[in-house]
């Protein structure tokens, strides 16, 4: 019989369960003996194995069997009165709780016939209490947080500072963007740019770098919002002629990649570092260096094309502009 002296606090948990179910199946073990005892009698009792119907009187008789039967019987009722004081131990010391866990539709969990399930319900019941742990542990934290929390308020710091008003690069209007686009064209003689404003308020220009390749850049203010680049031969326009197609990508892939770095490019230099820089002009010098697509070969390979495309990838340094592949790019 196992000997459990400590069973822990007034909470039910798993573990005290446990140990009543241990004690409940330990007091069935012993009374189970003692009925099998009694019903077998002296024979089992007196350890004769083999003893006929008609030599049980005779052992049933003899004065020194009777005396270790009743041994045996008294060490048996010990044993259970043991067990029956153990299991009431162990029940004082699980409280029944004020007022029991709703499971709802996890009840029906229990009920499940396939035995490799039945723990799932005592899993999600353990989930819970968990995260109701974890719950209360967060709001403790929370509440030591703000009580160490500096008193002073900071607004009469902010207040003394002087804040620079933010210039917003999308809120320019369209008559302060017409001469920054001549002030910068007039720098870069070797890029040709035409613009107009064929949907209203939104600038449109179109960009030709030398004898490669074409670009459409839309500016809402002076940020790029959409750009698009084709081959010198294709056009920008409807089907009808009456307008910009901003939409259909070129019939060349190594065209539709550059669409996709210039865009990327575009987002890049949208943060405009100070009020006196606007993202446009290093945006064209990076377009502008396309002009070369077909005869600069890769800064890491050294080579022109690769799987039959040039190097699409282009990045601005301090000395110039360095061309890589996609599958050499660093």
């Amino acid at each position: 019989m196992a000997s459990y002296e400590s069973v822990g606090s007034g909470a039910i948990s798993l573990e005290n369960l446990l140990k009543a179910l241990k004690c409940t199946q330990e007091l069935r073990a012993s009374v189970s003996s003692l009925f099998e005892k009694l019903s077998d009698g002296l024979k089992v009792s007196a350890g004769v194995v083999g003893t006929s119907a008609s030599e049980a009187p005779q052992a049933a008789g003899d004065p020194e069997k009777e005396k270790n039967y009743l041994a045996d019987f008294r060490e048996s009722l010990s044993a259970i009165n043991s067990d029956v004081e153990q299991l009431e131990k162990v029940a004082n010391a699980m409280s029944i709780p004020q007022s029991p866990l709703t499971l709802g539709y996890l009840g029906f969990l229990t009920t499940d016939p396939f035995v490799d399930r039945l723990s799932l319900s005592q899993q999600v019941i353990q989930t819970y209490k968990w995260a109701s742990k974890a719950q209360s542990q967060v709001y403790n934290a929370l509440t030591a947080l703000h009580s160490s929390m500096p008193k002073r308020s900071q607004q009469g710091l902010l207040s003394t500072k002087r804040l620079r008003r933010p210039v917003s690069i999308y809120t320019v209007p369209p008559q302060n963007v017409d001469p920054i686009i001549q002030q910068f064209l007039r720098y870069s003689p070797d890029l040709k740019v035409t613009y107009s404003r064929p949907f209203g308020s939104p600038l449109v220009l179109e960009v030709t770098c030398g004898r490669t390749m074409k670009a459409i850049v839309v500016l809402r203010g002076i940020a790029v919002e959409w750009t698009l680049v084709k081959a010198y031969h294709e056009d920008f326009n409807t089907e009808n002629g009456k307008g910009f197609d901003l939409w259909s990508s070129s019939r060349y892939l190594v065209f539709r990649k550059i669409t996709q770095h210039a865009k990327a490019v575009a987002l890049h230099y949208g943060v405009q570092v100070s009020p006196g820089d606007f993202p446009l002009r290093p945006f064209l010098v990076w377009l502008n260096s396309y002009k070369s697509l077909f005869s600069t070969p890769c800064n890491k390979c050294g080579k022109i094309l690769h799987d039959y495309i040039p190097p699409t990838w282009h990045e601005m340094r301090a000395a110039g502009v360095d061309a890589y592949h996609e599958h050499c790019r660093p």
